[in-house]
């Protein structure tokens, strides 16, 4: 959890009054299969289409992992 935190909202913890709180806002993107982005200025998640939930769980793990300290 707190590696997708930081990775959407550059912060590692929670704010006071849990997820909802954080506001993460999530969008579409294209192309399909590719590679999740955050902005982190606005809480954006941007997640293209996968064709199963392990696809996209090895997508956001790979994008989290290559992304630690750059922050968009």
């Amino acid at each position: 959890m707190r590696q997708f935190l930081e990775f959407v909202t550059a912060c590692p913890r929670l704010p006071h009054g849990g997820l909802a709180a954080a506001e993460i806002a999530v969008v579409p993107a294209q192309p399909k299969g590719s590679l999740p982005r955050a902005h982190t200025c606005t809480n954006e998640l941007q997640l293209p289409s996968y064709d199963s939930l392990e696809e996209l769980s090895a997508k956001l793990r790979e994008a989290m992992d290559n992304a630690r300290g750059m922050y968009e």
